[in-house]
């Protein structure tokens, strides 16, 4: 009995050891600057870092020119917006956050879904969900509501 005791001592004894950097990393894996939803693929990487580079300014989810929304996307797979609709002569500011991400790619192009969490904005309701089609071209962004 002692035997085994001693055994047993000395096996945890030596796994308690320094772990070298190999099982540290087997351990815990590195995370990914983005927890969005997306495809694993280095398009839907290289769009997501994109998107979430710099706002879209001037989107009107509407195809009226008297709503336009200024829209902020984060890594973690949220977006904020500011915006401003212009009804009866009066202006009115609006904001909107919400998630997005992306369903699919189509060369440069992503298929997307963007759900509001939560809107004081016109003609637009806590929960509903707008399929986009987005591309950044040179300069600028083409979106095509579906």
């Amino acid at each position: 009995m002692r035997t085994i005791t001693v055994l047993t001592v000395l096996l945890l004894i030596a796994s308690c050891g320094k772990k070298t950097a190999t099982e540290t990393a087997a351990v815990a894996p590195p995370r990914s600057a983005f927890t969005a939803e997306m495809p694993d693929s280095p398009e839907a990487k290289k769009f997501a870092k994109q998107l979430t580079g710099s706002p879209l300014r001037g989107v009107s989810p509407t195809g009226s020119s008297n709503f336009n929304l200024h829209l902020t996307f984060a890594a973690d797979g949220s977006f904020t917006s500011t915006g401003q609709a212009e009804l009866g002569g009066e202006t009115l500011e609006c904001e909107e956050v919400g998630t997005w991400r992306i369903d699919s790619m189509d060369g440069i192009k992503a298929n997307m879904d963007w759900t509001l969490a939560k809107t004081n904005c016109p003609n637009r309701e806590n929960g509903s969900t707008q399929r986009v089609l987005l591309e950044f071209t040179a300069d600028d962004f083409k979106i095509s509501f579906r």
